[in-house]
């Protein structure tokens, strides 16, 4: 069984997953939600040896939060990332460290609402500058998984670059268009899409 662990985009996947679905969850503030993570882990029959702890952060971060924060102090996205990434990775190790086999799934394309978010706070620009962001944001995260010999999954390239960008997500414009979000009629269904990119663990 894969567990998918985090922010809302773990509502995008189907019932070949069982998922926790965190309230507004960030890569950099997750820390704080291990307790909440570990009484929800404690009330499910999970096998070390073989299930999987797949981790979804880091969209909430990049369209509300490290693009404000490079330019409102005026350091490089490489760096607020990486300030980002390294509490990412303490996270991660907690999880490692308890005999857990931990996976990470990357931080989706950002959907085209450049609104006020249900947090109240504003979306960083558009999604053609939050993307170059969630890039960055994953090639750093990558790379910290391979260090640490953790699966990384991502969706993102099979998305950032298409024609018919739109027709990926939900009514939204903010989530993926599968599980829980499958509200489109575009033809796309990112569900499909999220069973073959895992579909060497099912």
């Amino acid at each position: 069984m894969i567990y998918l662990i985090g922010d809302s985009h773990t509502q995008s996947f189907g019932d070949n997953f069982k998922t926790i679905w965190l309230a507004a969850p960030t890569a950099y503030q997750n820390i704080k939600k291990i307790n909440e993570i570990d009484n929800e882990l404690n009330l499910l029959n999970i096998n070390k040896d073989v299930d999987y702890l797949f981790f979804s952060f880091g969209e909430i971060d990049v369209r509300c939060h490290l693009g404000f924060i490079s330019e409102n102090d005026n350091r490089s996205s490489d760096d607020v990332i990486s300030e980002c990434l390294n509490r990412y990775s303490t996270f991660l190790d907690y999880y490692i460290n308890n005999g857990y086999k931990v996976g990470v799934y990357g931080a989706v394309p950002s959907g085209t609402y450049n609104g006020l978010n249900g947090n109240r706070r504003l979306s960083y620009k558009t999604h053609i500058e939050r993307n170059k962001l969630t890039e960055l944001f994953n090639q750093q995260l990558k790379n910290i998984c391979e260090n640490k010999n953790i699966l990384f999954k991502s969706i993102f390239y099979e998305i950032a670059d298409k024609d018919n960008y739109s027709d990926y997500f939900s009514a939204d414009r903010n989530h993926l268009n599968g599980g829980k979000f499958k509200t489109n009629d575009s033809g796309v269904n990112c569900e499909v899409l999220l069973n073959d990119l895992f579909k060497d663990l099912l």
